[in-house]
């Protein structure tokens, strides 16, 4: 089954509603033991980076989730704050130290780029341009649209670490990590759940992956 991570913020009704949609059997993962069950991982989100990871940690979930997603390898994907908290630290809330399976940090989106005040938080449907062609999450889809909510977005410091894990960018005032990739992690900052067709395709091509 597709354990949905349970911790306690917003959004996951509209992750189990997609996934139910597709005809999946799904369920909340509420407890250490579920993960037992886990043909993949979902890990949700809409909310405050701060209260997102320490909710994992004060519910129990950093050394399962290290265990099944990092160890044995269980597929699993993050989307929006879900994402955010594969970083090593985020700055959402003072500086917090994340799951760390990614070598980056989060921050905010600056909202005076060249003389133009952008809105923020970064809301609506955009076009992202995909860097990895050979990525499976979009497999088939050629310009797709989905749909954002959020002010932090997943930076990296160097090049080539940022072209080795990041398989699309969307713009919004300079070029934003829209999704990520290594190994059996995946992870985007948009909504799937939320973007229509594009959004259905992309969780099908994950389902595919697992």
């Amino acid at each position: 089954m597709i354990g949905i991570l349970n911790y306690r913020v917003g959004n996951l009704q509209s992750v189990y509603n997609a996934f139910n949609y597709l005809n999946e059997k799904v369920f909340y993962i509420n407890s250490a033991e579920d993960f037992k069950k886990c043909k993949a991982i979902i890990i949700p989100g809409v909310g405050h980076f701060k209260k997102g990871i320490t909710n994992i940690r004060e519910m129990g979930f950093i050394e399962p989730l290290n265990l099944y997603v990092k160890e044995k390898k269980v597929p699993c994907l993050g989307i929006c704050l879900g994402m955010q908290l594969m970083a090593e630290l985020g700055f959402e809330g003072g500086e917090n130290k994340a799951l760390g399976w990614i070598p980056a940090v989060v921050v905010k989106i600056d909202h005076d780029v060249n003389e133009f005040i952008l809105r923020i938080p970064h809301v609506g449907w955009n076009e992202i341009s995909i860097t990895k062609p050979t990525s499976p999450l979009f497999k088939g889809m050629v310009k797709p649209s989905f749909y954002f909510v959020h002010s932090y977005f997943v930076n990296f410091k160097e090049t080539k670490i940022r072209e080795k894990y990041v398989s699309s960018i969307v713009n919004y005032g300079r070029e934003i990590t829209a999704s990520l990739e290594n190994d059996t992690i995946f992870a985007v900052q948009f909504h799937p759940e939320k973007s229509q067709t594009d959004g259905i395709k992309l969780l099908k091509n994950f389902l595919k992956i697992i």
